[in-house]
């Protein structure tokens, strides 16, 4: 199997892919990285987004990531 990475938020499917030895990553963790590289403006702006629209990312999560990235 190549080397890939898994997008994933649930947690039975990440606990799943974990016994299954498949890196994983979440959606924060790409919004992340994409305002690191330069494709969006503001993480936060994003994640505020989608939560508004019903996605779920918990505020600790949200937190992280905006610290992680230095907002």
């Amino acid at each position: 199997m190549p080397e890939s990475t898994l997008i994933i938020d649930d947690q039975a499917g990440r606990a799943e892919a974990k016994f299954q030895k498949i890196t994983i990553t979440g959606t924060a963790a790409i919004v992340a990285m994409a305002k690191i590289q330069g494709y969006i403006s503001s993480a936060g702006d994003v994640l505020h987004a989608l939560r508004e629209s019903g996605y779920y990312i918990g505020d600790a999560i949200v937190e992280m990531v905006l610290q992680d990235i230095g907002k």
